[in-house]
């Protein structure tokens, strides 16, 4: 069976790490497939600067990166999996592959309709991280060398103070000492990993919030020596 794949990417931890056990499972990653909410991206943590966040990590990764923009909040998906259909047709013409790698892991629902709009394109949704639990993913992440940060959080759930800070064994611990945690109350933003050639360094941010939200809007860039 062919190992080509495109790797659905939002740049943040579960694609990465999906990424990452993907490439360890010997799949072979010729695309990245990033999903532009545009101005929606103002109900899901981030915003609008994130695709340029995104051009440098696929840059660092060395692999090219198809943008498909949609309308569509993720927060409230309606037609999403259709949308996802549509970008991932149009991305194969470009980078042929037969497997789609999916970072989805706390909603076995959409996970399973994704898998299916896979399979009725004649592709094959390659899931590492399906039904992992958050604390299982986190562990994992840090196991794999993976660093991110802290670039969202919900803060009835996860006090703003944590943005900006990274994704290591204190924030796991923090998380540990939740009870009912779920990934979605936080977002992430990935600045190295193993299969980077350089790392993403923050250049400044400042904080945007939302009625249940707050998160930072970045600014990156690649490391001068």
């Amino acid at each position: 069976m062919t190992k080509e794949a495109i790797s659905v990417w939002s740049g943040g931890k579960d694609s990465a790490l999906a990424y990452f056990l993907a490439l360890r499972l010997g799949h072979k990653p010729n695309s990245l497939f990033y999903m532009n909410a545009q101005a929606k991206h103002l109900f899901a943590f981030n915003d609008l600067s994130r695709i340029r966040l995104i051009n440098l990590q696929a840059k660092s990764m060395g692999i090219p990166l198809y943008r498909h923009d949609i309308n569509i909040s993720f927060k409230k998906p309606k037609n999403l999996d259709k949308k996802f259909s549509e970008g991932i047709k149009k991305a194969n013409k470009l980078y042929p592959f037969k497997n789609v790698i999916i970072g989805c892991h706390e909603m076995p629902e959409q996970c399973s309709i994704l898998k299916k709009r896979c399979s009725e394109l004649g592709l094959v949704a390659i899931e590492p991280l399906f039904k992992m639990p958050l604390k299982t993913v986190l562990k994992t992440l840090l196991e794999s060398k993976i660093k991110a940060i802290i670039s969202g959080v919900e803060p009835k759930y996860i006090t703003e103070s944590w943005l900006g800070k990274p994704v290591d064994e204190r924030f796991l611990r923090y998380v540990e000492n939740k009870k009912n945690l779920c990934g979605g109350t936080f977002q992430t933003l990935t600045i190295d990993a193993p299969f980077f050639n350089f790392p993403i360094k923050i250049e400044k941010s400042f904080r945007v919030k939302t009625k249940d939200q707050t998160f930072l809007s970045i600014q990156g860039k690649r490391p001068t020596r």
